[in-house]
């Protein structure tokens, strides 16, 4: 990554309460350690697509250790968004 833009776009699921198993971006702890990533969740409509949460997210390395992160998408915490940590073999 090292400054480098990265843009993923999931395919999109047609519910209330979406979820995803695809989408990635592979790269090194180190360098997910050194700058924050950008992170822009859209509800995709026929007409219009909604933004819905827009942050940042600087990881640590504990995120590494329990091989998630869950970032709350709603001002409740309800809703959140888990990004997954895998290593590669």
């Amino acid at each position: 990554m090292a400054g480098v833009v990265v843009n993923r776009r999931t395919s999109e699921s047609v519910s209330y309460m979406p979820t995803w198993v695809d989408g990635a971006c592979v790269t090194t702890a180190a360098e997910l350690l050194k700058t924050p990533v950008s992170i822009n969740v859209i509800d995709v409509d026929a007409f219009f697509d909604d933004p819905i949460f827009t942050t940042s997210y600087s990881f640590k390395e504990a995120d590494f250790v329990n091989g998630s992160v869950e970032i709350p998408i709603s001002s409740d915490g309800v809703s959140k968004l888990k990004l997954r940590l895998t290593q590669a073999q």
